[in-house]
């Protein structure tokens, strides 16, 4: 992976794998947001050969570093085309992705603010979110999620406890599977 400076017009490549601090997940197809720390949190990625079987990985890039942080099998289960969002509290929200080619993974969890090791199961957040592409989630004022797509039902995550979602409204436009959203 190489890390680009804007400011210097600099290129670095992060360190190649199997060198301590490399990344040791594929994550092609992995979900990722900038934690207000500045740390890239990736979530999930590929994990065979197979299109759609996720990773349980959980990874960390340092940009002050140039060096990765792994947490293997720390997801419920394997997520391929997650999406991660930081909400107001500095937790990062994981929903969706594919287990399998076929099969959702329909648990949303969080990962905690201040504890670079832990996730929170939203066991009452049960949402089965297409896959391909990610999930169009925003912070709302509120600091739940908001998901805009690309389904035709636009929801909230209220990430407290175990979670809940909410749905906001119906669009007249059916699913959005091509399009985008910006907030």
């Amino acid at each position: 992976y190489t890390i680009w400076n804007p400011i210097t017009n600099q290129f670095t490549n992060s360190p190649p794998f199997g060198q301590p601090g490399s990344l040791l997940t594929d994550i092609f197809c992995a979900g990722h947001d900038f934690a207000p720390n500045g740390r890239l949190l990736v979530a999930g990625g590929h994990s065979t050969d197979t299109a759609g079987d996720g990773s349980p990985d959980i990874n960390f890039y340092d940009f002050l570093t140039n060096q990765w942080t792994s947490y293997p099998n720390k997801m419920n289960t394997g997520r391929w085309y997650p999406t991660v969002t930081y909400n107001g509290s500095g937790e990062g929200v994981i929903v969706g992705g594919s287990i399998t080619g076929s099969a959702l993974n329909k648990i949303s969890q969080v990962w905690e603010a201040g504890d670079t090791q832990s996730l929170r199961t939203l066991s009452n957040a049960v949402l089965g979110l297409p896959v391909n592409p990610y999930a169009w989630n925003f912070v709302a004022p509120s600091g739940r999620i908001f998901n805009s797509g690309p389904t035709q039902t636009t929801r909230a995550l209220d990430t407290t406890g175990t979670g809940k979602w909410v749905t906001v409204s119906n669009s007249k436009f059916g699913n959005r599977f091509y399009g985008t959203s910006v907030m």
